[in-house]
This record gives C-alpha cells, sequence and structure tokens, in this order.
C-alpha cells in the first residue's frame, strides 16, 4: 500500500474522529440547553399554579371571613331583638304587677272603710 493512501485513510479516520466528537458535544449542547429550557418552562408554570392557589386562598380567605362577620352580625342583632323583647316582657310585667298592687291596696282601704263603716 502506498503512503498516500495510509496518509488519507489516517486522515480520515482523525477527520471522522473529530467529525464523532465535535456532534457529541454539538448534540450534548442541544440536548442541554433543550432541557434547560424545559426546566425554566416547569419552573415557569411552577409559579403559575402556586400564584393562582395563593389567589384562590385568598378569595377563599376573604369569602370565609365576610361569611363570619355576617353571622356575626346576624347573631348580635337576634341577641339584641331577644334582649328587647325581655326588657318589654320585664316592662310589661311590672306594670301588670303594679297595676294589680294598686288594686290590692284599694280593695285593702275599701275592706277597711267597709269594716269600720260596720262597726
Amino acid at each position: 500500500m502506498p503512503l498516500s493512501t495510509i496518509i488519507t485513510i489516517i486522515v480520515a479516520a482523525v477527520l471522522l474522529l473529530v467529525a464523532i466528537f465535535v456532534t457529541n458535544k454539538v448534540t450534548i449542547s442541544k440536548k442541554e440547553k433543550e432541557d434547560q429550557e424545559k426546566v425554566t418552562s416547569a419552573e415557569h408554570k411552577a409559579r403559575e399554579i402556586i400564584d393562582e392557589a395563593l389567589r384562590v386562598a385568598e378569595t377563599k380567605k376573604r369569602e370565609a371571613l365576610l361569611e363570619a362577620k355576617e353571622e356575626a352580625l346576624s347573631i348580635k342583632t337576634s341577641s339584641k331583638k331577644k334582649t328587647k323583647n325581655v326588657v318589654l316582657n320585664s316592662k310589661n310585667t311590672n306594670v301588670v304587677f303594679y297595676r294589680r298592687k294598686k288594686m290590692l291596696i284599694r280593695s285593702l282601704k275599701l275592706l277597711r272603710s267597709a269594716k269600720q263603716n260596720l262597726q
């Protein structure tokens, strides 16, 4: 085999090795770039999901707080009405009691005066 053929084979083998090495590096670099883009995209998506969950949680919290305030107001209003009714009933009871007391006192006075008139 002539020397030029051997040199050509060696050069071809070296070029093939260089091409394999370069192709490998380019492929790895491209794969790393794609993987990084996927990670970045996933992180962005995760951030969006978390932000949405935080917004929903805040909305739920506000709704629950509003419901609690409405319930407290309802209880307070009901309690005031019941208290007012109790006070009114108490006043009415006192009025009735004092009227009966006056009637009894008048009756006693009438009985005493009738007793004195009889004696």
